[in-house]
């Protein structure tokens, strides 16, 4: 079964736009401090970050999630693209900021997704609690990084 979840918000930082870029550009740092359920974020050469989470458990079913994503960095803007045939997950994420009505705004785009083995019996139950699941953690996510940019 896939489950797969899609995610955008943005929100306003109370910082200038190069403080908070020089900050979500960072991604070991900002995702590691402030994502919840990371268990380590390593950077390899050429622009390559990997992402493992602890587990998550979902309606007593333990999902480990190991992605691997390519960075790209232009102008005010952040991008992880998935590493064809690397990790269990995918995920593409995007961060965008920009200024408007004088604040400085963040723009946060998500795509994850990862086929798991679940009983037939569990699937109609299973794929929605995981969405939430995972929503909530984009959620807490950026709400720690609103926070720490105010």
């Amino acid at each position: 079964m896939l489950v797969e979840v899609k995610f955008k918000k943005t929100v306003a930082l109370a910082r200038t736009l190069e403080e908070c870029f020089n900050y979500i550009r960072d991604l070991r740092r900002q995702v590691g401090e402030n994502f919840p359920g990371i268990k380590e974020l390593t950077e390899a050469d050429n622009g390559i970050l990997e992402w493992q989470f602890g587990k998550i458990e979902v309606k007593g079913m333990g999902l480990e999630i190991h992605c691997v994503t390519h960075v790209g960095i232009s102008g005010h803007q952040v991008t992880c693209t998935p590493v064809p045939g690397r990790g269990n997950a995918q995920l593409t994420a995007a961060w965008a900021l920009f200024e408007s009505g004088g604040e400085v705004k963040l723009e946060f785009h998500a795509h994850f997704s990862r086929d798991v083995n679940i009983p037939l019996w569990l699937k109609a139950i299973a794929l929605p609690f995981a969405q939430n699941e995972l929503t909530k953690l984009f959620d807490h996510y950026l709400s720690n990084v609103q926070k720490k940019l105010r």
